[in-house]
């Protein structure tokens, strides 16, 4: 029986940034030593969204590569990235790791409904809920539903006839 040991551990990160028209969405991983000080991993990235394989691009001597999507359909998204090893470096995966929410703003709609927008990264799902007192801690915060993306890092979530309720505060969190 054969097993390998790496030298190193290895932390991946995936950064996701809009650019231009047509929905481009620029994915960016890095493969770091972990802990620092190891050197730099060589080899291949691949970047997926859910079980779905977007690309396979190899790190460049910094250890990071890039892949750009274009026509990015808005929806909910599971982008990682994964680093597949090489010698002396393990493996390792990376999500896409939302920031907090760039609240854009929110307003009530003809039909009464209320519509909450912000803005954050590509593919990060958001969850919203909702609390009459904003001092409530946030594990007494009530599920009110997902917030979708409406295109690549606009986020939005509407909630019907909320004029006719009472007042309520909202937060968005990921996972």
């Amino acid at each position: 029986m054969v097993q390998k040991v790496h030298a190193h551990g290895t932390t991946t990160t995936l950064i996701s940034a809009t650019a231009g028209s047509n929905n481009t969405v620029i994915l960016t991983a890095t493969a770091a030593s972990s802990p620092t000080g190891g050197g730099v991993p060589t080899g291949m990235v691949s970047f997926w969204d859910g079980l779905t394989v977007l690309a396979q691009m190899p790190l460049n001597t910094s250890g990071v590569t890039s892949f750009t999507l274009t026509n990015f359909a808005p929806g909910n998204h599971a982008l990682n990235a994964s680093y597949v090893s090489d010698t002396l470096f393990a493996a390792s995966t990376g999500a896409v790791t939302p920031t907090p929410p760039q609240l854009n703003g929110g307003l009530v709609r003809s039909n009464a409904a209320f519509q909450l927008t912000f803005s954050n990264v590509i593919g990060a799902p958001f969850t919203v809920l909702g609390a009459a007192d904003v001092t409530l801690p946030l594990s007494s915060w009530g599920y009110l539903g997902l917030a979708s993306e409406v295109s690549p890092g606009q986020y939005q979530y509407s909630e019907p006839a909320s004029t006719n309720s009472a007042p309520r505060f909202f937060r968005a969190r990921s996972p």
